[in-house]
């Protein structure tokens, strides 16, 4: 082979290597936003997404340097998939408790008029006059 073919072939490793890698963000955010993936255990999993990622960035690039000049990057959009995730899981809470809210007063309503509405009945007795 020659050696415009090694390193146009490394050139293209690398670039879809490193687009891919930075594609695992997006599709972790995606996965926590679809449910799949619960807040928790992507703020516990910190660590073996770091040893993950600094293993797929090892073995896409050749040297240490570039290892950790891809790293980082990735990193730093893991975080911030962490922190938007904190979010999401905060409003969801926060509009489930609303709904809950909204149910408990509506349960609280329709028990109030059965209620009135049984207050209302003779159900079919006669009251007899004393």
């Amino acid at each position: 082979m020659t050696t415009e073919i090694i390193c146009l072939s490394f050139v293209i490793i690398l670039m879809a290597g490193t687009g891919l890698s930075l594609e695992i963000p997006v599709v972790v955010l995606t996965l926590v936003r679809l449910g799949v993936i619960p807040h928790a255990w992507l703020a516990k999993g910190r660590r073996y997404f770091l040893f993950a990622n600094v293993a797929l960035c090892a073995f896409i690039t050749p040297d240490t340097l570039s290892t950790f000049f891809m790293v980082i990057p990735v990193q730093i959009l893991m975080e911030i998939c962490i922190v938007i995730s904190r979010r999401w899981e905060k409003a969801r809470l926060a509009e489930e408790q609303d709904r809950n809210h909204g149910l408990l007063l509506l349960f609280g309503a329709v028990l109030g008029q059965i209620v009135e509405a049984l207050a209302t009945r003779d159900f079919g007795r006669q009251r007899t006059k004393a």
